[in-house]
């Protein structure tokens, strides 16, 4: 009877469906703010582009953008856009650039958008690691900061438990109660 337990757990364990996860994104450089969500399909290690479901961005300036209309852009998943994710890791708990060649950039209508880059190929930093909050089709620098390349730029703010979770332990609980009924018969 306990093996038979042990292997249902192990099976429902291993072929429960991943479930997507969403990231909480806040980060400020140079006077400027990058806000929101990037929710992911629960991929976790390494994750591109294809693993990213939606996303949402709040971008604030510390510059007037747009020939003086505004400091502030929402760019999101639904915009149209472009989206490239190198070397990025996912965990349970957070988002990291894995290593030196870690590049995320997520751009919206117009190109309005964010970059992180722990090489300098956001085109605006100097030296290593670049974060550039770019808007404008003409790819008008707002603000630019340095990062690392092990940069931690998105968290979970709380790892939800699965759905089969509480179904599977009323059933733990089930097994108890006539596994205990079984041996009040038997003395």
């Amino acid at each position: 009877m306990k093996r038979l337990v042990a292997a249902a757990f192990v099976i429902l364990c291993l072929t429960g469906p991943s479930q997507a996860i969403t990231y909480d994104i806040f980060r400020s450089f140079d006077g400027a703010t990058v806000s929101g969500t990037i929710e992911t399909d629960g991929t976790l290690g390494m994750i591109t582009e294809a693993n990213v479901v939606a996303w949402q961005l709040d971008l604030t300036s510390p510059v007037s953008l747009f020939g003086g209309v505004g400091t502030a852009e929402s760019v999101s998943s639904a915009d149209p856009l472009t989206t490239a994710l190198i070397g990025i890791a996912a965990t349970a708990s957070h988002l990291a650039m894995a290593d030196l060649s870690a590049r995320i950039v997520l751009q919206g209508a117009s190109f309005n958008g964010w970059c992180m880059s722990a090489a300098p190929s956001c085109a605006f930093g100097a030296g290593g690691g670049t974060e550039n909050l770019f808007f404008s089709s003409a790819i008008e620098l707002a603000a630019s900061g340095a990062v690392s390349n092990t940069e931690v730029f998105g968290t979970v703010a709380a790892v939800p438990l699965p759905a089969s979770l509480s179904l599977l332990l009323a059933g733990f609980g089930a097994l108890g109660l006539i596994t205990r009924r079984r041996r009040t018969l038997r003395t």
